[in-house]
């Protein structure tokens, strides 16, 4: 599994923001896993929707720990410490290589 993993609507549901974020993570050339929704994986969905940030889809995590949805995502990406201001490569995410 890689670093990042996006967890998306259930399969043959539309969401545009779950589009956006694969989106965006391969427009950066960064590989990830996406996780539909599906009742097989209900505990694991559970445990990560009991969280209060975690409410809606997607749900963004690098290495195991939770970015958020898009507007997270889009945000971690909008600022880099090793590139200034200037959207990079590298996100500001906690635990992320610089």
């Amino acid at each position: 599994m890689t670093a990042y993993v996006v967890i998306t609507a259930r399969e043959g549901q539309t969401c545009v923001w779950c589009d956006r974020a694969k989106a965006l993570l391969t427009a950066k050339g960064i590989a990830f896993t996406a996780v539909p929704m599906t009742d097989g994986l209900k505990p694991f969905f559970d445990a990560v929707f009991d969280d209060p940030q975690c409410r809606t889809v997607p749900q963004v995590f690098y290495a195991g720990r939770l970015i958020g949805g898009f507007a997270a995502l889009e945000k971690a990406f909008s600022f880099s410490t090793r590139t200034g201001n200037n959207p990079g490569p590298r996100p500001n995410i906690p635990g992320h290589p610089q």
